[in-house]
């Protein structure tokens, strides 16, 4: 019989599951305590939780919350799990850069609401753009044609004035 404790971890990570946009799982094995606080202080600041948390209750947790089955390889060693729910690409750009600052900090792998990812889908996933890049990208795209548009009659413009200058110069001359 699971104790009260077990049950409530499981159900409280249950709940930050059934809300996820993206999380990465982390061995974070040998890691000092103070890379480990640095980490955290990271990840908080982007409203990105960072859970320890045993193999077996995250097993429980994912299957329980219906998103990715979790292959038995990554339940291996000390895990902590960075949970994002807005952005997709946050938790996946934040575990790259942790990845690089924390060499020691490896990350096993990850999952969107029903998909695992192993560890190189998370790198690539974290070199895609996020949604604010993205929407910058198309609204410059859709702005492009307008400018280049402007840019044209204005020539026209332009073109006639100089002209019209040149014209008026040789006439005072």
């Amino acid at each position: 019989m699971p104790n009260q404790r077990n049950q409530d971890i499981v159900k409280d990570m249950q709940e930050r599951l059934k809300k996820v946009s993206s999380a990465v799982l982390f061995d974070f094995t040998g890691i000092p305590m103070t890379a480990q606080q640095s980490v955290r202080r990271k990840l908080r600041k982007s409203q990105v939780d960072f859970v320890v948390i045993k193999n077996t209750l995250l097993n429980i947790s994912a299957k329980q919350a219906g998103v990715a089955d979790l292959p038995t390889a990554v339940l291996k060693g000390q895990t902590g799990v960075a949970i994002g729910y807005d952005d997709p690409i946050t938790v996946p750009k934040l575990a790259l850069e942790i990845s690089k600052e924390f060499p020691l900090f490896k990350f096993k792998g990850g999952f969107l609401p029903d998909t695992y990812m192993t560890a190189a889908q998370v790198e690539i996933l974290a070199k895609t753009p996020g949604k604010d890049q993205l929407r910058a990208q198309v609204v410059g795209l859709l702005a492009a044609p307008m400018r280049n548009l402007v840019s044209v009659l204005s020539g026209n413009a332009r073109n006639l004035v100089s002209v019209l200058n040149n014209y008026q110069q040789k006439l005072a001359s």
